[in-house]
């Protein structure tokens, strides 16, 4: 389960740099929506490997209340980007959102170390 769990994390983390800049070539329409998603990708595969790590009962009570601060601020920046482009997930990711999803997933990732 942990491999499976890294190998999530580790094609989240890969995949979302490329999606969030090369996207599909044939319209901006189509690059713009693979910001959004690929943000949205990274967060909830490294949820899945926290989610993983909690049940099996590797996550103190110190380390629960960081990814949940840093889980808020996600869905604050979330809410926030969703609801400037209207709930068009097209849209691209805000500059707030992507640093929040950063922090997110680059916390989630020491945690397998």
């Amino acid at each position: 389960m942990k491999i499976l769990s890294s190998m999530i994390l580790a094609v989240a983390l890969l995949t979302a740099p490329m999606t969030m800049v090369t996207g599909c070539k044939s319209t901006p329409q189509q690059i713009a929506y693979k910001s959004l998603k690929s943000v949205q990708v990274a967060s909830v595969a490294a949820l899945h490997v926290y989610g993983a790590a909690y049940r099996r009962g590797e996550i103190d009570a110190d380390t629960k209340a960081k990814v949940h601060d840093l889980y808020a601020r996600y869905q604050k920046a979330w809410s926030l980007a969703a609801t400037a482009a209207q709930f068009n997930y097209s849209s691209p990711s805000t500059p707030e959102l992507t640093a929040a999803v950063g922090e997110l997933v680059e916390f989630i990732q020491t945690l397998r170390k």
